[in-house]
């Protein structure tokens, strides 16, 4: 175990907001003075904003390539990225998060006539990314919902809590519906990432029991939170739902949650436990890796044991509760999530910075950008879709990047257990020694899969049904065009949502076709069109060079053609 991360963020996180704050001042006195000779500003380097000059970079998926260990991830690299000096035309499409775009080119625009701008988009962007966002409370990210033309006040309890996660209760005078058990995703987020989702529960009638785990830097060093902690929390808190409401709840796992909520679900099923699940809903987690391999199964594959205890834990310092404590830091977990994902995040970070730089007016009412003042904006009527763009898009990147400390033991579960021995399926992960039947979970099950899912790869969580009873009700639901978050965006809640609650009010009714064994085999097809599509666009990629834009001229300054073909 060692500590140097957590020192390696928090010197890095300082001198980068310290970054922040001076770029803050140093784009304050510019504004002063610009302010005085803007007019001439304005007639001079005005004209770069509305004819830009431009230098673009092309070839960065050849060059990253290059690295043996960037090289599976290259082709998520942008491809070209261009440095913009003017602003040019307003970028006027959607910035959602679940929004299907196109990562290759990515620009960052300078405002010329307002330079000043320029550095305040800096010191925003800069201070977005390395700030500590603290946990956001519920009260602030759920609204009360509109229930039969009226709008019904929300209740929010904890009505249990254990050492290391609570169980938080969300329902109104409304809530008519059959309980909802919501196991959230544990992988350097807070269970406030799923706000969304409680969010549709709640607005449809369900009352909602959120497993809502805490940060494990900020908990006492007792027991580890590991697999058998996991999966007793899952099993106390659906007996404490079962006893609350005089029903059994419908249980819902997102992403790694899908492992110890299966685990449970099969040992109380066995048992014939009153409290076991109503029914079981699965999205897009890793229930059975052999299906297919995404990136994170295939390096967890390949890296030996040891370089996980000794790389990838750290000792929480002793300024927190739990110091001396194993954990995977959210810091850790947040930039490697950004490092698989690059393109995406580069493409987000420029409009973002965009939007600032151009000098949008509604940016100035906004600040100081809290959480609860955003959503409450993009709650308006009127809101201009530039701006409700740009709020979206900063709500979604200050609750992803709102980290928490996952449990070393848990961690390594996860990773060793499940992505190394396909734990669910192969037995691997146990009960304090009790291997899971999974034939004996009795009651409906759905599972989702998301069509270009890179975390839980497409297949990887229908991949449960082989292993269930034959007689067992088994769905398979697949969510076309969209990634990982699919369950956070606008469109599931338009149209996955109300089929999965459907569902689950009614699994024999459902519209959800029935599990089939070539299923599966469609889904591994589907990967490796996926796979392809990314050998594509790595092959097919730009050469590496430069190219100067002037006045609608093209202009280039050299190049390295071979060396595409090199990577």
């Amino acid at each position: 175990m060692n500590a140097v991360p957590y020192q390696v963020f928090d010197a890095s996180r300082f001198w980068m907001n310290l970054m922040s704050v001076a770029q803050a001042l140093s784009a304050q006195q510019m504004k002063a003075v610009c302010m005085l000779w803007q007019p001439v500003l304005d007639a001079t380097l005005g004209a770069f904003d509305k004819n830009p000059v431009s230098i673009k970079f092309d070839g960065i998926r050849s060059l990253v390539a290059l690295s043996p260990a960037f090289r599976d991830i290259a082709s998520r690299f942008p491809d070209s990225v261009t440095l913009q000096y003017g602003s040019g035309t307003p970028r006027n499409d959607s910035v959602s998060p679940d929004a299907g775009r196109s990562f290759s080119d990515v620009t960052f625009a300078f405002n010329a006539a307002e330079p000043w701008r320029n550095l305040e988009a800096l010191s925003f962007v800069t201070n977005l990314h390395t700030k500590d966002h603290a946990k956001v409370a519920w009260r602030d990210l759920i609204t009360d919902p509109l229930i039969g033309n009226k709008i019904r006040p929300l209740g929010i309890e904890t009505v249990k809590s254990l050492p290391d996660v609570d169980l938080v209760r969300f329902w109104t005078d409304a809530s008519d519906k059959p309980p909802v058990y919501l196991s959230a995703p544990m992988s350097g987020h807070f269970s406030t990432l799923v706000f969304n989702v409680i969010q549709n529960y709640v607005d449809a009638g369900f009352p909602v029991y959120v497993r809502d785990l805490k940060d494990a830097a900020m908990t006492p060093n007792e027991s580890p939170f590991d697999m058998n902690a996991q999966v007793e929390a899952d099993m106390i808190f659906l007996e404490e739902i079962f006893e609350r409401e005089g029903r059994p709840a419908h249980a819902v796992a997102v992403c790694q949650a899908l492992v110890p909520l299966t685990i449970a679900s099969a040992l109380m099923c066995e048992d014939q436990a009153p409290h076991r699940p109503e029914t079981l809903f699965l999205a897009s987690g890793p229930a059975d890796i052999s299906v297919t391999k995404s990136i994170v199964n295939r390096f967890a594959e390949r890296t030996p044991e040891s370089w996980f205890f000794g790389q990838e834990l750290d000792v929480v310092p002793g300024n927190y509760p739990g110091a001396g404590k194993p954990v995977r830091s959210g810091h850790r977990q947040i930039a490697q999530f950004m490092i698989g994902n690059p393109g995406r995040h580069a493409e987000d970070i420029s409009r973002l910075f965009d939007y600032i730089a151009r000098g949008s007016g509604e940016f100035e009412r906004h600040r100081p950008f809290a959480q609860k003042d955003i959503l409450t904006a993009l709650r308006e009527d009127n809101i201009p879709q530039a701006e409700a763009d740009f709020l979206r898009q900063l709500a979604f990147r200050i609750e992803y990047l709102t980290m928490a400390d996952q449990h070393g033991a848990s961690y390594l579960d996860a990773v060793i257990g499940n992505f190394k021995e396909n734990g669910v399926v192969s037995g691997a992960l146990t009960y304090r020694g009790r291997i899971p039947n999974l034939t004996a979970i009795t009651c409906p099950v759905l599972t989702a899969d998301a069509e270009k899912d890179d975390i839980s790869s497409i297949g990887q969580t229908m991949g449960i049904h082989p292993h269930l009873s034959q007689t067992t009700d088994r769905r398979a639901l697949i969510v076309p065009g969209k990634g990982h978050f699919w369950w956070a965006g606008g469109s599931a809640k338009k149209e996955q949502w109300p089929q999965i609650m459907s569902w689950q009010l009614k699994p024999a009714e459902t519209n959800i076709p029935t599990f089939n064994p070539d299923m599966i085999r469609q889904a591994q097809i589907t990967h490796e069109q996926n796979q392809a599509a990314e050998k594509a666009k790595l092959d097919e990629g730009k050469s590496v060079g430069m190219t100067l834009r002037i006045g609608g001229m093209d202009l280039p300054l050299g190049g390295w053609p071979t060396l595409r073909n090199a990577a």
